[in-house]
Formats: structure tokens, sequence, C-alpha cells
């Protein structure tokens, strides 16, 4: 099943620092509507791998992950269009804005600008940029992939606590446009 489109926080956890990181997106969930300030919009998060940043979680030492949320929206001045085009070194085409399979970025290299920004008494680390991956330097592989969307919920138990809760707090549910992806991508293009 395909995710067509058109702020993370709490808890003491270790930062990732700031600055620019070679990274891979390893999480694209759809997280239905949730309410901002403007309304209740479409919601999707992605997240990525840090593998030269790691933590020790139970003995044991993994990539530190970062996550970004975005509208599901590919509109001129949307940060998820802006951040896609930069991360792909390319606009999309015309029949690209028609509809795109955000799936498609899952196990796709890049490189992510993290910046750390004080709310109330707490700091977060989040993504300010993510751009592509210089040509000739290594490409990272993910240690996992996980996709979710309210049509394939196979990964459910694999979403963060986080964003399960994100998801069930949906305020109406999903609605789908069947869309779909150009298949004839003759270029180097990572997705």
């Amino acid at each position: 099943m395909a995710l067509m489109v058109t702020d993370t926080g709490g808890g003491d956890f270790k930062l990732v620092p700031q600055g620019t990181h070679i990274a891979v997106c390893f999480l694209v969930a759809d997280i239905g509507m949730q309410e901002t300030s403007y309304g209740p919009k479409h919601k999707v998060i992605i997240g990525w791998e840090l593998p030269q940043e790691t933590i020790e979680i139970g003995g044991e030492e993994k990539p530190m992950i970062i996550y970004q949320n975005y509208t599901a929206s590919l509109s001129e001045k949307a940060n998820l269009r802006q951040d896609l085009e930069s991360w792909r070194g390319r606009a999309f085409t015309p029949q690209e804005l028609a509809g795109f399979d955000l799936f498609y970025v899952l196990g796709v290299p890049c490189m992510v600008t993290v910046v750390h920004n004080e709310s109330g008494q707490k700091t977060y680390a989040n993504v300010s940029a993510v751009t592509a991956m210089p040509k000739g330097m290594d490409r990272p592989k993910a240690t996992r992939a996980v996709k979710y969307s309210a049509e394939d919920v196979d990964q459910w138990d694999d979403l963060p606590e986080w964003i399960q809760k994100k998801i069930s707090a949906q305020t109406e549910p999903q609605q789908k446009q069947a869309m779909t992806a150009p298949q004839d991508f003759d270029d180097d293009i990572p997705f």
C-alpha cells in the first residue's frame, strides 16, 4: 500500500547533537488528521537514523534517531515539499506533484541538520534541513524500515508509543486519494 501525499518531545533523553549529520530514513508514518493552530491538517512523520551518532540502549549501541512532523502536502510552500526537493536535489515535475508515494523515501540516505530549540524549561533537537548526500560519500543502510498508514497497519507495534498516541488522537477519519506515483524514472534520483 502506498502513502500518497499531496513536534516531537517529552521525557528525559539524550539530545541529538546540533549540526549536520549523515542520516538514513527508517520510518514514514501517516498519523492522519491532527489538530493544529490552523485547524485540522493531515500529518505524516518521517524518522531518520544517524549511524555516526550512537546511544546505549539496554547495553547495546544503537544509532540515534530524530523525527520530523510534516503536513502531508506538496504545495509550493509546504515544508515537506521543500525538504523532499532538497533531499532529491531537484524540483518535482508536474506529473510527480499529481501524486508522490512518500514511502519511496524509506531507506534513502541524506544529510540532516539539527538545531536545538528551547520551549519552557526544555530543550528539543529539531530537524532544520534535509539535503542530498554528497556524491562519492558512502551510503548508510537503515537497521530497520517502518511504514505505517491506515490501509497498512502491519507495523503498528513497531511504531514508538508517542506516534501510536498521535494516531489514536486523530481529529477525524483519514480520507485518502487514489493516486499513483510515476514509475518511468530513468535518472539517478533516489526517489
